[in-house]
């Protein structure tokens, strides 16, 4: 995707459920809302402006259209709203076809994006290091390749700047598939040899004591460590306001210190391609003796983003390592709220990292944990 928002851009929302006999992904109306929320999270994120946030419109599809996903009456509806906006996107929750996509775009008149592009675009803007630059260059492509399907609508821009230069007789669906197979190929090698280099330093410092911080993104993860180390990472109220991985170490004492590592926020229906991409930058989390995984603990899906860490955990083959589940923002919740989870949640810990509450209990947790690794290695030596 690449540089495609600006701060000019402005955008209309539109959020869609289906609840068919084949597929059904709608939950209620907190469900609803918490989508929603999401999507304004990552726009804004985006520096997209969404002009209807006040004016929110939902659909709960019974049927999918073939060729256009939503249905005509959900289409003049739309059409009958965004005449009242100057929009330059029109964003839903969902990936559809490219040919549905490229329908809408026409009967609309506005390009249609998607969750997932917008989620491209926020990790293409926020790369900072060359290793995260080739992991999300990486992760475009194979999304591109992916939606190669007879469509050339757009093609000078999702092409992302791969020269385009075939033979006779060549069709460009083919002369892109080529080339981005070439570019794929390239951006692997260097991954693989990076990621070898990756292995050689942490197998060479196996007495070193890693604690991964993980968690769904936006639950605290940057405020955390640094509540826990007085590091300066940074802290925004951003979704993937942490793209690279930040580590700073834990001083107990003289003898003992963990190295703790702030890592790459999760979220519901995060790309496939994307996970796939990001796991030399999560390399780290693999070498971890222990994860602390971080839940925002105001949030009224819990459990679905416990949900969500944990299954990408297991895709990056990493959910054999051992975890505590730390319960943060506790400042903002309902003591009875706070009281149910630490039934539903026993052996968790409960803090504020913001305002440093219960840290204490943490820290030192990790120091008895990390006392008795150390010498239960030395009895093994």
């Amino acid at each position: 995707m690449g540089n495609i928002l600006n701060n000019q851009n402005k955008i209309f929302l539109v959020t869609i459920f289906c609840n068919t006999p084949n597929l059904n992904t709608y939950r209620g109306q907190k469900y609803e809302e918490e989508i929603r929320e999401e999507m304004l999270e990552l726009c804004y994120t985006a520096s997209l402006d969404v002009v209807n946030k006040g004016d929110p419109v939902v659909i709960i599809l019974k049927e999918i259209n073939p060729k256009t996903f939503i249905s005509r009456g959900n289409i003049d509806n739309i059409k009958e709203k965004i005449k009242n906006y100057k929009i330059q996107f029109l964003g839903i929750n969902i990936d559809i076809s490219p040919s549905q996509q490229k329908n809408l775009n026409s009967l609309f008149n506005v390009k249609v994006i998607t969750k997932t592009e917008i989620i491209y675009e926020i990790f293409y803007r926020r790369a900072s290091s060359s290793v995260s630059k080739i992991q999300i260059e990486l992760a475009n492509l194979k999304y591109i390749k992916s939606r190669l399907v007879g469509s050339y609508e757009d093609f000078d821009r999702i092409r992302g700047g791969i020269g385009i230069k075939g033979g006779a007789g060549e069709t460009k669906l083919e002369i892109d598939r080529r080339n981005i197979d070439k570019r794929i190929s390239l951006l692997k090698k260097k991954l693989s040899k990076i990621e070898k280099h990756f292995h050689l330093i942490y197998g060479s410092h196996r007495d070193i004591y890693t604690v991964s911080i993980v968690g769904y993104t936006n639950a605290g993860k940057s405020t955390l460590l640094n509540a826990l180390t007085n590091a300066d990472q940074l802290e925004e109220d951003l979704l993937f306001s942490t793209l690279e991985v930040k580590s700073k170490k834990l001083f107990f004492n003289s003898e003992l210190s963990i190295l703790l590592v702030d890592t790459i926020g999760f979220i519901r229906d995060l790309p496939h391609h994307l996970v796939e991409s990001f796991k030399t930058t999560l390399l780290e989390i693999k070498y971890s003796k222990l994860l602390l995984h971080v839940v925002d603990a105001s949030s009224e899906f819990i459990e679905d983003h416990i949900e969500t860490v944990n299954n990408t955990l297991e895709d990056i083959n990493c959910k054999d390592i051992p975890r505590i589940l730390v319960f943060n923002k506790c400042d903002k919740i309902d003591p009875i709220i706070l009281d149910n989870l630490k039934i539903k949640f026993p052996d968790s810990f409960f803090i504020s990292a913001k305002n440093k509450t219960n840290l204490f209990e943490l820290k030192d947790f990790l120091y008895k944990y990390f006392y008795s690794l150390k010498k239960i290695e030395k009895r093994g030596k």
